[in-house]
């Protein structure tokens, strides 16, 4: 029986650890959503606010996970930064509308 080279091992191992580092930002990125929105939604004041964050935290599951999915990652990337920058405008701006 032939032992595989050192480099195959070492090389498996970082697949693996590659695919857990992924599942594991896939599991955070779907969680962590459902987990702040009703927290940061629980007053009326800050229910755009906590929409804000749900895309927001959404945008950025799509830039971590992009690159590891598609060969045309970086577009994707760009995109879900706009995201992000969007919703966060988006909060601070009807935050305090919802207070009147």
């Amino acid at each position: 029986m032939s032992e595989e080279p050192e480099w195959l091992n070492a090389q498996r191992e970082q697949q693996r650890k590659s695919l857990n580092l992924m599942q594991g930002t896939f599991v955070g990125a779907a969680v962590l959503p459902l987990i702040l929105t009703p927290v940061v939604a629980f007053g009326r004041a800050l229910g755009a606010l906590g929409i804000a964050l749900y895309l927001a935290t959404a945008a950025m599951a799509i830039f971590d996970l992009a690159k590891r999915f598609t060969s045309r990652g970086e577009p994707l990337r760009y995109m879900a930064i706009m995201l992000v920058i969007v919703c966060g405008f988006l909060g601070l701006m009807f935050a305090p509308i919802a207070l009147i």
